[in-house]
This record gives structure tokens, C-alpha cells and sequence, in this order.
């Protein structure tokens, strides 16, 4: 349809009303239902690991486990959700998967895949390559991964890192943590003092210019890391270990890690980090340990930072509950809360996906739950948390769309050139940011309106 509508200048138009196409929820931030219905199954299935990955033909979120259909279709242990579908990778794995991450050895981005599984269509110990058609191993002078499981990976500073219960990678001694840079693997420290003496379950990189880079970083259950004495975290400097102000409390394990910026986030089982009372969530900032408010009240497995349309926070998963609601918890700077009245069960991976296409602004969580939100809804193991897109130039509303309304508030907010400076009511139509509104912004606006 089209109106008349009168704007001060004598300006008369006709606008014509056409909403903008708008990948929002209708109510955002909330569950999406589509990813988890009917979700990934198979008997004592779980998602252990979620990973970003563009195999050629657009991004999609990858998820690893122990499970043998996703979306009902067969895929061992790995499986691919392109935003709208679910499809096999491969021939997937023999047995669980712990891990995901992708990778660039020179040659290209490839998705990797850690786990306790001996083959992956070839045979691969552990640890296995996926370049978007094929599965393949990571072998060195005839020797193929690693002699037991890998439960992180993580790639930066040009390497993948590779962590969990083995103490042999491609024929090194190599206790619990390796380097692979595409053709070869080293140990990280030297041949005969390497590594740390208990499992590792998280890595992290911080790269050059951050705060705590460039460095890896090692979480799990171990008491020395390169024969130094650093309590399940370590940080490896690319030729010594040391610890983190003496790291967490004796018995504590560190199940995961995230670099953000220039500080770095666990989460595990401790309750006391450097020294500091944590519980089970802290952040180190280069020199110190900080408590996360009061931290949560059981394990946090995962972590992620995520944009849910009202700013970056820091979102935790695991076991944990918040006034009897469980599994997802965000941390706003100042408290936790539980996202969307949480999850029925524990919480073992996050993947945030912050750009507006496809598959978000979104974060997807993995695990062992199969409902979500206060009413229970089905979700098999995987669920997607949808944010809101960035705001539509133009709406001033915060509906999406450009439309009459819209129209009303730039007519009040229209002042002729050179008036300024606008009020904050007024900037949603100042389209070319010169704190002006003016016929140049009519301009812009009405092509917005009409497309």
C-alpha cells in the first residue's frame, strides 16, 4: 500500500511499506527448535565437542561425541549441521570423540578431530584429519597419532596442540601434550623433561599482543609440567613451563579454557585459584587470579563468550545449578544467571557463532540433556541459543523493520542541516553518522524503506 506522509521543509513523499527480511526470532534472545528436533541419538550418546568449520561449501558447526545418527541420519561420533540440515562426515570415527578444532597446516583449513578411536576410515590412533572429503592421519616417520586418548586441541602461533592421556605422539615421548605442524610432531619441553605427569583435558592459545601471549595454556590433573611444580594449569612459552601463581588448589582439575582478549577464563572442579577463593570459574589476567562473582556451584565444562544482541558476556556450561535451574549460566561482569531457564542435564561443549548468517548470531551448546527452557521442550544432546542480530539501519522501534512507524520518528527527529547536535532518540536515523539529521538522511532512510 502506499501513504502520504507530511515531514517539516515542506517535504512531501510517497512511501511505500515493505518490511525488511529480518533472520531474528521472533522473540530474541531464545531457543531455536530446529538444530535439537530430532538432534543426535544412539545408545549412551552424548556431544563431547562443537567446532566452526568451511569445508568449501560454507561455514557449519560441527559436533563430536559419541552418538551414530544426527537429524536421523547415520554419522559416527562426527556429524555436520549446516544451519538447516545434518549430514555424515565421512565415515566418522570408530569410537567417542573428545575434541574438535580446525586447522591450517600450510596446505589449507582442515577440521580435527581427538578422541579415543582407532580408526577414522584409515587407521589414525587418536587423532585424524577431516580436509572436506576425506579422513586422514597425522604420521611421522611411519608412525600414525598417538598411543592413547586426546581429549583438547587447540591451533595458534602457526601449530596444533594436541592434549590428553598418551606419552608417545608419531614415535616421541610426548607426556600428554604434542605439536603438530602439518608433517611433524614434537615434544613440548626437551626429550627426557617433557609435558606434565597427569591428564590433560583443556588447552588454550593466547597469540603475540595479548596480555597473556604469546603462550600455550594446559589445564587438567597433573602436579608438575616440565618437572616444575604447577597444580592442573601450566603455561608453556614455546621453551619453558611455569606455572600460574602456583595454579589451582591441590585435587582441583581444570576441564576447560578460553582466551578472550587479553585474559584467559577456566572452569573445572577447583575451588581456589593462585590462591584465590574461585569457585569452579576464575579469569588470570597476565599476573593475577580473579574470582567470577561467587562462581557456580558445581563443574563447568565449557566456556564460550558470546553477543546475544546486548554485548559480549562470558557464558559457562556444566553441571551446575542456579536456583534449581541447570546447565547454561551467563556471567554479565557482576552476576551469573541461568540462559533461557536452562537445560535437564550437563552441559560439555559451547560454540558461539557471533556473525549474522546461517547459523547466528547463535550459541550452540553440546551435551548430555535432551530438554530445554522451563517447559521442557525436546532437545536430543544439542540445542541452539539464538541471538538478536544487530540492529536494522533505520528501525528505530527495535522490531526489525522499517516501516511507518519508523517513518513517525524520523519526521520528529528531521531538523535541517547543520542543526545538530541529535539526541540519542534520533540516532537510529542519523545514517550517515554526522550528527546531523538532514534531507542527505531522508534520502538514505527512504531507500531503506521502499528495500
Amino acid at each position: 500500500m502506499s501513504q502520504r506522509v507530511n515531514l517539516p521543509g515542506a517535504v512531501l513523499i510517497t512511501a511505500v511499506l515493505l518490511a525488511a527480511a529480518c533472520s531474528c526470532p521472533a522473540q530474541c534472545p531464545d531457543w531455536s527448535l530446529d538444530i535439537g528436533t530430532p538432534g543426535i541419538s544412539g545408545a549412551s550418546s552424548s556431544v563431547a565437542a562443537l567446532s566452526v568449520f568451511d569445508d568449501g561449501s560454507g561455514e557449519a558447526v560441527y559436533a563430536g561425541g559419541q552418538f551414530s545418527l544426527a537429524g536421523g541420519v547415520g554419522a559416527a561420533n562426527v556429524a555436520k549441521w549446516n544451519g538447516s540440515s545434518w549430514s555424515a562426515v565421512g565415515s566418522g570415527t570408530s569410537a567417542v570423540v573428545f575434541a574438535l578444532t580446525s586447522y591450517d597446516d600450510g596446505g589449507g583449513d582442515a577440521l580435527y578431530a581427538g578422541g579415543f578411536f582407532p580408526y577414522a576410515g584409515v587407521t589414525v590412533n587418536n587423532v585424524a584429519k577431516w580436509n572436506g572429503t576425506t579422513w586422514s592421519e597425522l604420521e611421522m616417520s611411519g608412525n600414525v597419532g598417538v598411543n592413547n586418548a586426546v581429549k583438547a586441541l587447540a591451533a595458534g602461533n602457526g601449530l596444533l596442540y594436541v592434549g590428553g592421556s598418551f606419552t608417545r605422539a608419531g614415535g616421541l615421548v610426548a607426556n600428554r601434550v604434542a605439536s603438530w605442524d602439518g608433517t611433524s610432531w614434537a615434544e613440548l619441553g626437551t626429550p627426557t623433561l617433557n609435558g606434565v605427569n597427569g591428564a590433560v583435558s583443556a588447552l588454550a592459545v593466547a597469540e603475540s599482543g595479548s596480555a597473556v601471549g604469546p603462550a600455550l595454556y594446559v589445564g587438567g590433573t597433573f602436579s608438575t609440567a616440565g618437572g616444575n611444580s604447577a597444580i592442573s594449569m601450566a603455561k608453556w612459552d614455546g621453551s619453558t613451563w611455569s606455572s600460574l601463581n602456583g595454579s589451582m588448589n591441590s585435587g582441583g582439575t581444570v576441564l576447560t579454557l578460553l582466551v578472550d582478549g587479553d585474559v584467559l577464563y577456566a572452569g573445572g572442579k577447583f575451588t581456589f585459584a593462585g590462591g584465590v577463593p574461585a569457585n569452579r570459574v576464575a579469569m588470570w589476567d597476565g599476573t593475577t587470579w580473579h574470582a567470577l562473582g561467587t562462581g557456580l556451584n558445581d563443574d563447568v565444562q565449557a566456556l564460550a563468550v558470546f553477543d546475544d544482541g546486548s554485548g559480549p558476556a562470558l557464558y559457562a556450561g556444566g553441571s551446575f545449578d542456579i536456583g534449581g535451574l541447570e546447565g547454561i549460566a551467563k556471567w554479565d561482569g557482576v552476576t551469573w544467571s541461568i540462559v533461557g531457564d536452562g537445560v535437564n542435564d550437563t552441559v560439555k561443549a559451547l560454540v558461539e557463532v557471533n556473525e549474522v548468517s546461517t547459523l547466528g548470531p547463535s550459541l550452540y551448546l553440546g551435551g548430555s540433556f535432551d530438554e530445554i527452557g522451563i517447559s521442557g521442550q525436546a532437545a536430543s544432546l544439542i540445542a541452539e541459543w539464538e541471538g538478536c542480530p544487530p540492529p536494522v539501519p533505520g528501525d528505530c522501534t527495535g522490531d526489525y523493520i522499517v516501516d511507518l512507524d519508523d517513518h513517525a520518528e524520523f519526521a520528529a527527529c528531521l531538523v535541517g542541516p547543520n542543526n545538530g547536535p541529535i539526541s540519542q532518540d534520533c540516532e537510529c536515523v542519523d545514517l550517515d553518522e554526522d550528527d546531523d539529521i538532514d534531507l542527505i538522511d531522508f534520502s538514505l532512510f527512504q531507500e531503506l524503506f521502499t528495500n
